[in-house]
């Protein structure tokens, strides 16, 4: 594990590959940094805001997919309560 020297206290991290994947507010100081991965200090917390972080599209598409499952439970569940009379046949949705 290696170390890294904070001085302003606002930062990121960037992965082996080169992505930029997580901010961070650290007291001044000495910090332990996970092997591969690198800490890139920045001014002040404006120039921290500014840095935009890398997203996995996987991770994205995974999460897009995770969503329209829930939804659809959601739906299926509805109509079958409806049909099994726990729910009024005229139930609207309020959480969509």
């Amino acid at each position: 594990m290696q170390k890294i020297q904070v001085t302003t206290g606002f930062g990121y991290f960037v992965d082996q590959a080169g992505h930029k994947i997580a901010k961070a507010e650290l007291p001044p100081g000495e910090h332990p940094l996970q092997d591969g991965f690198t800490y890139v200090e920045v001014a002040d917390k404006q120039a921290l805001e500014l840095i935009e972080l890398w997203i996995d599209p996987k991770m994205l598409q995974q999460q897009q997919d995770e969503k329209l499952i829930m939804q659809k439970t959601r739906e299926i569940a509805i109509e079958t309560l409806k049909s099994e009379g726990k729910l009024p046949p005229d139930f609207v949705d309020g959480a969509v």
